[in-house]
């Protein structure tokens, strides 16, 4: 293929050096040969430029081939995934329901499996959303801050485990238009670095004010924050800065994505031993 693009543009090359040559020659000289000259350059160059549209016409059916098994491949695979995790996933929320209705447990216990209730009914909806239907242009009016108090029920037991306490300083009606699976999935992810990378019992701060036309979700901690070089890479796909720790690379790759999708910036801040700030500006509804 890559000889083809070569002879390709040799050809155009030599076309050009063909015409430029003839059109010289045909100020002093006017004969035959310089007739052929001119019709055989001629040629040359609109052959290249036919074998060039059509290297580039396969190449692109090529690609869209690609593409579409691609296509395929992941439909299949959503299919088997969703099929393979909803069933059992199903009956563990059919017996969790059950014993937090039925069992005899201490108060603690109970809240224990309560917490795992809870969990397992947001990888449901997350299923839900991520394998049965396309994410794109579900946007409906919600209040951030009630989104807040949502996902701090699924991770509030974590965080006590870890000696991490949570303030909120906020109030309601701060509505924002979201895809509201998105916001909880942005929100658990903060809160999940948080539990993962402070290192030490610490503190999470979350502000929800209203600004002109926007609303300021800041989130802070104290932990053990990261070098600028580090805070530099934080949104790229697979980036991890800590190595030591398990993880994907794509916590904060999924929060900018969400963002950026719900028409949001995002900033973030971190000095080492200082903790990180996030400040996300989301469009407020009307």
């Amino acid at each position: 293929m890559k000889g083809v693009v070569k002879k390709t543009e040799g050809g155009f090359i030599l076309g050009i050096i063909l015409i430029s040559v003839v059109c010289i020659a045909e100020i002093f000289l006017n004969n035959i040969y310089i007739i052929i000259i001119s019709i055989t350059a001629e040629g040359v160059l609109m052959y290249s430029l036919y074998l060039y549209r059509k290297q580039k016409r396969t190449e692109k059916e090529q690609k869209m081939q690609v593409l579409e098994e691609q296509n395929e491949n992941l439909y299949w695979f959503k299919r088997i995934l969703a099929h393979n995790i909803r069933m059992p996933l199903s009956i563990m929320l059919g017996y969790e329901d059950y014993l937090i209705k039925h069992g005899e447990f201490q108060k603690k216990d109970r809240e224990f499996m309560e917490t795992i209730y809870k969990n397992m009914l947001y990888v449901k909806e997350v299923l839900s959303q991520t394998l049965d239907q396309e994410e794109e242009g579900q946007f409906q009016k919600y209040d951030l801050t009630e989104c807040v108090y949502e996902v701090m029920g699924y991770i509030k037991k974590a965080a006590q485990k870890s000696g991490i306490t949570i303030t909120i300083h906020a109030v309601g009606g701060m509505v924002i238009p979201m895809n509201k699976i998105q916001i909880l999935h942005l929100l658990y992810n903060l809160f999940e670095n948080s539990i993962k990378y402070m290192g030490r019992p610490g503190k999470i701060q979350i502000t929800i004010t209203s600004m002109k036309h926007q609303v300021l979700f800041l989130y802070q901690d104290n932990g053990k924050g990261m070098e600028a070089e580090i805070v530099k890479h934080i949104f790229e796909k697979g980036y991890r800065g800590d190595r030591e720790k398990e993880g994907s690379g794509l916590g904060m790759y999924l929060v900018y994505y969400v963002v950026k999708g719900h028409g949001g910036n995002i900033e973030v801040e971190s000095m080492v031993n200082k903790g990180i700030k996030v400040s996300i500006y989301f469009p407020i509804a009307f």
